[in-house]
């Protein structure tokens, strides 16, 4: 008889080969840093197409794109950013760990290992799932691109409900992709979450345009500290938490010091990870005065997507 908390996936072939590639990667990573990373320069890159070639065959994708980004960030940078590197590999080292200790582990925690694996829910997983009505207010749209994989990140925030929810498209190449919502739109809508732990991904079940006129209730937070708590509080549960959607009250963007930063009333700072132009057009449209804005924290950086103010939401990136 199965432990209640069994996931149903520990049983199918795919573990096997996974579990493999968990060996093989744990090897490759003591290797890496037994040799020191001041060596990753001189690396072909048939050293990094072996393996990352080799998670996919062995079914772990997820960790196949951890393994492109290191590289990514050793040929890409004049100097190699040692420490974002050393926390990629942390976060590969946690989840080799996690993987190897799954059966003693929390049904949503099984699930959130098996999500970062690369393990993909089919749609038929997600209707015994409950959903979430309510009024969301599109608040920002993020675009980018893997191997010409594209992926579109649509993000939605509740009236009543609690947490932020995020639609995940992907398309081909030059392939298009679907009608988006537009930002600063109101649709009264049914999701189903993903499961994992602290998910924020979701299925859109239907939608329609709300009758609702303003979202009219104070949301998000007027300090950065504030936030950042939430955010500790929230990695407790999911340590591969990224992408954490965020809304910042009463904050100024400035561009001081070579940089361009978010201010609070309480005087702390918020480094910005955006392109120039669109950090410009933020500080352009704040002339000066304190806003709200809407965007994503990866745990380093905040980029924010999104000017909030009573008129409505302005997207920074017109393109999205």
């Amino acid at each position: 008889m199965q432990p209640p908390n069994h996931h149903p996936f520990l049983d199918q072939p795919r573990f096997a080969d996974m579990s493999q590639g968990v060996l093989e990667l744990e090897r490759w990573v003591t290797d890496l840093l037994r040799q020191g990373l001041v060596f990753l320069a001189e690396r072909s890159p048939d050293y990094w197409e072996f393996i990352s070639k080799r998670m996919v065959d062995l079914k772990l994708p997820g960790l196949a794109r951890s393994i492109v980004r290191i590289q990514q960030m050793v040929t890409s940078s004049a100097e190699i950013p040692f420490e974002a590197i050393l926390r990629e590999i942390a976060d590969i080292g946690l989840l080799l760990k996690s993987f190897r200790h799954i059966h003693q582990l929390s049904p949503d925690l099984q699930r959130e290992i098996l999500l970062q694996m690369g393990w993909n829910v089919r749609k038929e997983e997600l209707e015994p799932l409950p959903t979430v009505s309510d009024h969301w207010l599109v608040i920002g749209k993020s675009m980018g691109e893997e191997d010409k994989l594209r992926y579109r990140k649509t993000w939605y925030w509740p009236y009543h409900t609690s947490r932020p929810a995020m639609l995940l498209e992907f398309t081909w190449g030059n392939q298009p992709f679907p009608p988006a919502k537009e930002t600063g739109q109101i649709l009264d809508a049914t999701m189903t979450f993903y499961p994992g732990s602290f998910p924020f991904r979701v299925q859109l079940n239907e939608s329609k345009t709300s009758q609702l006129l303003q979202f009219k209730p104070q949301f998000g937070d007027s300090e950065i500290a504030a936030f950042l708590n939430r955010y500790t509080r929230a990695g407790t549960r999911n340590p591969w938490l990224i992408d954490f959607p965020v809304v910042l009250n009463q904050v100024l963007p400035l561009y001081c010091n070579g940089e361009f930063v978010l201010v609070d009333q309480q005087k702390n700072t918020l480094r910005l990870n955006m392109p120039d132009k669109h950090a410009w057009r933020l500080v352009a449209l704040a002339s000066g005065n304190p806003v709200s804005v809407f965007g994503e924290w990866d745990g380093q950086q905040f980029c924010p997507l999104t000017l909030i103010n009573p008129n409505g939401c302005l997207p920074l990136d017109l393109s999205s």
